[in-house]
């Protein structure tokens, strides 16, 4: 029961992993400004559209690499996983630098006038926006590419050479 159970832990690991790094990156990308006191009404809209599509992506990655590496072999770190952590850190930048609005005129502000001193600088919240503008068209491109990496894994070496296989014979 030992031995099986080891087994699967060992296939399950990988993908375990990636599901929950992409489930841990759409809730940061939800609720990450919240560590710098920024909160509105993006947190809401984030939650019925890039959130979402971010957590079917992580099961549906998760679901191939699964499935494929019981015949395929994983790279630690090959293409495949190279593009997902480029994924996840775009995805990090996003969280990191949405701007974000509330209520009243002057509550608008993100992570980066929050760190610069000036909640209300329109300048900084602009900024902010184009660099999670450029973190969200980074991600989708970087996910397209580990998606496609995903299939593109080498197989298995299933053919075991004997230990005298390299040996010549001798005369």
């Amino acid at each position: 029961m030992s031995m099986n159970l080891e087994r699967f832990w060992h296939q399950a690991k990988f993908p375990v992993t990636i599901l929950t790094s992409f489930f841990l990156i759409a809730l940061w990308v939800l609720a990450g400004r919240l560590v710098f006191g920024v909160f509105g009404w993006m947190v809401f809209i984030l939650l019925f559209t890039l959130v979402p599509v971010i957590a079917i992506y992580g099961i549906a990655l998760t679901i191939i690499v699964a499935i494929r590496q019981r015949t395929y072999r994983y790279r630690k770190w090959g293409p495949f996983m190279t593009w997902v952590a480029i994924t996840l850190v775009a995805l990090f930048i996003v969280g990191l630098f949405m701007p974000d609005g509330g209520d009243s005129k002057n509550s608008a502000s993100s992570a980066l006038s929050v760190l610069m001193g000036d909640r209300a600088n329109k300048g900084l919240s602009g900024i902010s926006g184009a660099i999670a503008g450029w973190g969200i068209f980074a991600s989708a491109v970087a996910a397209i590419i580990a998606f496609v990496f995903a299939f593109a894994e080498r197989r298995k070496n299933t053919n075991k050479a004997s230990p005298s296989a390299d040996l010549k014979e001798s005369k």
